[in-house]
């Protein structure tokens, strides 16, 4: 953790991207006189290239690398986080961080035109639908479509937008929510679901019975080995700086992920005692006869894992390398919405509003995907970040991504 601390300690010069991102929550951080201390010097956003020093917070993980996370759900740093709650009229106790129980469940596995994948497991329903998404994509000739098109984007929308109704039908805390987890992610239930796909009319999917067939604001990094092994890793407050509360002596922000939970009762989602949220982070590694290929993910809310589901088929059906699939054009659907960012061509987005889809502009979709490929050819490996957020690719000491005999004999 020493690197961190380091970061945190001496500070690190504050780019245009995270001043944007002060400039955006500044009212409400200068709401909480501890958070206001930390990041609002002189009372407003500080300029880009401030250096962010944060003596406390260098503290904190200082006790983190001591004590591990105990420090946190049986020490000190939980109860200063229980004090606050408390301070301010929330409900979660000491007793409750000291109850809660890390999960390690088993990641999603599937396959997709011969290439298997491993994505990230529930409560993130990521991992499961896009896997789902993918499935359903087996059943068409994408390629053939050719990227942007607007029979492309119209089957990928129709795509997205079974996804998102699976999604609000069935998934939630899997400690609380029976559901078909192997059905959904059957071969002969997205057979189904692409057979309810027209490819010249607008649909309105509902929830499947996948039973009925045999069966932001985020931070995301990705790191492949030179022996092949790889990390892809989304973590998130929620919002940018979560709640916008800082720990006092801790320099530790509150997130505000419980605002990921579905407020309406009596749904897969719904608020509970002792559930979580269900998420959208699809942090996805791709494998080639049982080597690895390339690994990519997002941050971005909502719009996490059809970025991620795009960024997948814009290497295995369009041939971008990984650069080329992060940096391209995207769409986001859910319900009658269809969103396009300004890449996509102006003529396509006309003829798919002719088609009926409700097309909306948004200046990004999600945000800086990045992912590391190995080159078939070659080994080497290339790294890929785009340019909607903060991110960029970065090699130390270079390297095959699997030993040379592997490849050249």
């Amino acid at each position: 953790m020493q690197p961190a601390i380091d970061a945190a300690e001496h500070g690190f010069e504050i780019s245009s991207y995270l001043q944007y991102s002060f400039r955006n929550t500044e009212r409400q951080l200068a709401m909480f006189p501890e958070s206001a201390k930390v990041f609002l010097p002189n009372g407003k956003a500080p300029p880009v290239g401030h250096r962010l020093v944060q003596p406390e917070l260098a503290e904190s993980l200082r006790t983190f690398a001591k004590h591990g996370s105990d420090a946190f759900y049986h020490g000190p740093l939980g109860e200063a986080f229980a004090a606050e709650i408390e301070r301010g009229g929330g409900i979660v106790t000491m007793e409750d961080i000291e109850a809660y129980e890390v999960r390690y469940p088993e990641p999603i596995r599937g396959t997709y035109r011969g290439y298997d994948l491993t994505g990230t497991p529930l409560s993130s329903g990521g991992g499961l639908l896009n896997q789902l998404g993918l499935n359903i994509l087996e059943n068409f000739d994408v390629a053939s479509l050719g990227f942007g098109t607007a029979k492309y984007w119209h089957l990928l929308t129709e795509v997205l937008k079974i996804m998102f109704a699976d999604r609000a039908k069935f998934l939630g805390d899997p400690k609380f929510v029976d559901f078909p987890h192997d059905a959904l992610l059957d071969k002969g239930y997205a057979r189904k679901r692409a057979s309810e796909i027209r490819m010249d009319t607008v649909g309105r999917p509902e929830g499947g019975d996948p039973v009925s067939v045999t069966s932001g604001h985020t931070t995301h990094l990705t790191i492949m080995a030179a022996d092949g092994s790889a990390v892809t890793q989304t973590t998130t407050l929620n919002n940018s700086f979560g709640g916008r509360v800082v720990v006092p002596g801790t320099g530790l922000l509150i997130n505000n992920n419980m605002a990921l939970f579905d407020p309406r009762p009596g749904r897969p989602n719904s608020v509970g005692p002792r559930k979580r949220m269900l998420t959208a982070t699809a942090a996805t590694i791709v494998e080639r006869d049982g080597k690895p290929f390339f690994a990519i993910g997002t941050p971005g809310g909502i719009r996490i894992f059809p970025t991620v589901l795009q960024g997948i088929i814009n290497v295995i059906d369009h041939g971008m390398n990984i650069q080329e699939a992060v940096e391209a054009p995207r769409i986001w659907a859910s319900g009658n919405i269809v969103e396009f960012e300004s890449g996509c061509d102006s003529a396509v987005v006309a003829e798919l509003e002719r088609m009926g889809h409700n097309m909306t502009h948004a200046p990004i979709i999600a945000n800086c995907m990045n992912g590391v490929m190995v080159d078939p050819v070659s080994g080497l490996l290339m790294g890929g970040a785009c340019w909607r957020g903060d991110g960029q690719p970065a090699g130390l000491s270079g390297g095959y991504a699997t030993h040379r005999d592997d490849w050249f004999g």
